[in-house]
């Protein structure tokens, strides 16, 4: 059976049991980058929407999708994290479509579901001690959607990568975030200038740059790299000022890490460089 016709059916099946798609888990139970922030004190969940136009292949009556990642580069489609670890998985992706169907469509239920569940991971953290920190969008970039929860909950720590500009670079500060939201600017091959003007000018801003490599360089556009693969809570990381969170280009096809360098998206690290 093919991956669209399993994602009518399993949709189906949530609007014959639940006509708001109650029946669905929203955030993620496992996600082996996150797990790594338990040893900083923290537990993590997060939610895994399409990305993308993920969610617009499959044509179901009644139900739109949406671009989930509206500034996501053409290069950055191709090379997405959806096509890396348990991403790939079926059952995943048409969860992924699930989820952001039920947020299109049924927005009000998605919300009030989303807020159940948020609140029983903030139960569960109180219970073993431990801090809560939530990254909305795995694989998405809905930065509305995550800026309501983080002034809804402010006891959690909210986390994400963007391209979304507004939320540094707008002289009104029309779109200030609040404190316990957390986010790294990801360079792209259509961003660059954007990129360094927020590095440049913006107190200890955060920047997301994808390597092609076994290793990451020590320096980026003049910019000290921290590991960020080594755990996700990038709020955590000690470096003072403005620092570039090295990430190694993931995929499990060779094509693809190849199409993330070739189009721009991946930059080389230490050793592919010198190869280069």
């Amino acid at each position: 059976m093919n991956v669209k016709r399993q994602i009518k059916r399993r949709l189906q099946r949530y609007r014959d049991k639940h006509r708001t798609l109650k029946g669905l888990p929203l955030l993620t139970r496992v996600n082996l980058k996150m797990d790594k922030n338990n040893r900083l004190g923290y537990a993590t969940t997060g939610l895994s929407l399409a990305p993308s136009n993920e969610s617009m292949i499959v044509k179901i009556e009644g139900l739109k999708g949406k671009n989930t990642c509206r500034y996501a580069s053409p290069t950055c489609r191709k090379a997405c994290l959806k096509e890396a670890g348990n991403n790939t998985w079926g059952s995943n992706q048409i969860a992924r479509i699930a989820k952001t169907l039920f947020f299109v469509n049924y927005r009000d239920e998605f919300i009030g579901k989303l807020c159940n569940e948020i609140e029983r991971f903030i139960k569960r953290c109180k219970k073993h001690k431990v801090k809560p920190a939530i990254r909305i969008n795995i694989l998405s970039d809905e930065t509305e959607l995550a800026l309501l929860m983080a002034r809804m909950y402010p006891e959690v720590t909210f986390y994400d990568y963007t391209k979304e500009i507004k939320y540094w670079l707008d002289p009104a500060n029309q779109y200030s975030k609040p404190s316990n939201y957390h986010l790294a600017y990801s360079l792209s091959e259509v961003n660059t200038e954007d990129w360094l003007n927020i590095m440049r000018t913006v107190p200890n801003a955060r920047g997301a740059v994808v390597f092609y490599g076994d290793d990451l360089p020590k320096t980026f556009k003049g910019f000290p790299v921290v590991d960020g693969d080594a755990f996700d809570a990038f709020f955590m990381q000690k470096q003072k000022g403005a620092f570039v969170l090295g990430l190694k280009v993931k995929g499990l096809l060779q094509e693809t890490k190849d199409i993330a360098l070739k189009g721009g998206f991946a930059q080389l690290g230490n050793k592919a460089l010198l190869a280069a």
